[in-house]
């Protein structure tokens, strides 16, 4: 499921820009400050977080990126982002 976010919003690994976010759940999505996501052409996790100017992406600090890996739906979309691009997604942290 695809919600607009209503603006381009660079991920701060490779700078790939999107203007949507997908989420698994029901609709209507409503994207908020603190849910992850995966940028889609490096496989980074993302989390979403709330600025002067709206949301933004950010890197997972190293404690976040281990309780999302713990998160075993996260696991099953690295796997399926794996699975489509066959390399091996970004780890980097905050």
């Amino acid at each position: 499921m695809k919600e607009r976010l209503g603006k381009l919003m660079p991920c701060p690994t490779c700078g790939y820009r999107t203007d949507t976010n997908s989420a698994v759940g029901p609709m209507p999505l409503q994207s908020k400050a603190g849910d992850a996501s995966i940028c889609l052409r490096c496989g980074q996790l993302l989390l979403l977080e709330l600025d002067m100017v709206g949301l933004r992406f950010r890197l997972p600090t190293v404690l976040e990126l281990v309780d999302l890996r713990a998160n075993p739906t996260i696991e099953q979309l690295l796997e399926s982002w794996v699975s489509a691009f066959h390399r091996t997604p970004e780890t980097r942290t905050a």
